[in-house]
């Protein structure tokens, strides 16, 4: 017979999201992968981390939330998003414990996995850097 702790055992499940990075080369071409740092340069590679691998622009380098749109698309750090509002966007961002949506004209935050059924991306800070000016 099993046990209270084999039981509560059995039924913890944990849930790691994937790890992964995107960023734009010198070409102005979007990576996604791994992330790997080489003496000053930084690499986006396939999830072998070969034959090949992008150098990337560091500031351009952007971590995947692990969490997606309601239309299924990948929801990544400096990306612009709304959650119905097209004149309120955020910007996903790290925020002490985990990514969430800073409101562009405000301090607001809003929780990403909470709204994540209507979070739509809108675009992104470095390909759209005029969404940015909607919500001022």
């Amino acid at each position: 017979m099993a046990t209270d702790t084999q039981i509560s055992a059995e039924r913890r499940v944990m849930v790691m999201r994937e790890i992964l990075f995107k960023a734009k080369d010198i070409k102005g071409c979007w990576h996604e992968g791994l992330l790997c740092h080489e003496e000053n340069a930084w690499f986006i590679s396939n999830k072998a981390g070969a034959p090949r691998a992008f150098e990337v622009m560091k500031n351009t380098i952007s971590q995947y939330t692990g969490l997606t749109d309601k239309n299924g698309n990948k929801i990544w750090e400096n990306n612009i998003i709304h959650i119905g509002d097209k004149a309120i966007p955020y910007i996903v961002e790290w925020h002490d414990t985990g990514f969430m949506g800073k409101a562009v004209k405000a301090m607001d935050r809003i929780g990403l996995k909470y709204w994540s059924s209507k979070i739509e991306i809108i675009g992104n800070i470095f390909d759209n850097p005029e969404l940015l000016e909607m919500g001022r």
